[in-house]
């Protein structure tokens, strides 16, 4: 970790996921007194411990470790509450945090709550909207009618044409499938199909390695695109 910030509240069941709600009348859903002013007492000491800490937009490791007075709820049911305190007293969207530890115990006497959290030494980044990559910001091309003024697809994806970049169709997918499938029974190693198909070399490995139904023996170091020794995916079809 390049920087990591441990603080310790009271614990209460208010933070619990079980009991942060209640019904109000017309059916209405509101969020209990005692749940909103736990959360904004871990707000507020985040934000006291987080004074002068640059945070980048990067994955968020979290540090969970609760002393709970008894054995009657569980210690998962305060993730919710925690990752909302954190989201507003670091000002990242939670959809970057990552739970490194989450462990228990019970305290009679004077149960709290220990949260750390911390980040490695890592550039601000986006996850590319097609490949799913975490990359760098520099990744991306600029476009000002976005929110984050970087544009969602990073630049490689960007320069496939256009049609690889439409998702395929069932029909197109079973098709591709069965001619990954011949190709690989006709002895060609993963990466030769994908050059000759067109296809990413992921997606090769993961119809040849998760295909049982048709695949009965697969060499691991084809799969892996090993083949300046030799090796070759060896695929027979299951007899009826």
């Amino acid at each position: 970790m390049a920087w990591q910030v441990r603080v310790c509240v009271p614990f209460s069941w208010s933070a619990s996921k079980n009991a942060i709600y209640v019904l109000r009348r017309k059916g209405h859903v509101a969020l209990r007194r005692e749940a909103r002013e736990y959360r904004d007492r871990l707000i507020m000491v985040l934000k006291s411990a987080l004074r002068g800490q640059t945070i980048v937009q990067n994955k968020l490791w979290l540090d969970i470790y609760v002393e709970k007075s008894n054995h009657k709820g569980d210690a998962v049911n305060l993730v919710d509450t925690i990752c909302d305190a954190v989201k507003v007293a670091t000002g990242l969207d939670d959809r970057w945090f990552s739970i490194r530890h989450l462990d228990w115990s019970i305290n009679k006497d004077d149960p709290q709550l220990i949260v750390a959290i911390g980040q490695e030494d890592v550039p601000p980044s986006q996850v590319c909207s097609y490949c799913g990559r975490i990359l760098e910001m520099s990744r991306f091309s600029s476009n000002v009618s976005i929110k984050s003024g970087r544009h969602r697809i990073c630049r490689e994806c960007l320069s496939l044409p256009p049609h690889s970049r439409k998702l395929p169709t069932l029909s197109e997918r079973i098709a591709r499938r069965e001619k990954i499938i011949k190709l690989a029974t006709s002895g060609m190693s993963a990466s030769q199909i994908a050059e000759q198909s067109s296809v990413p070399y992921k997606t090769v490995w993961a119809i040849l390695n998760y295909a049982p139904s048709l695949i009965t023996e697969v060499s691991s170091s084809a799969l892996f695109g090993q083949t300046e020794h030799g090796a070759r995916i060896e695929l027979r079809p299951l007899s009826s």
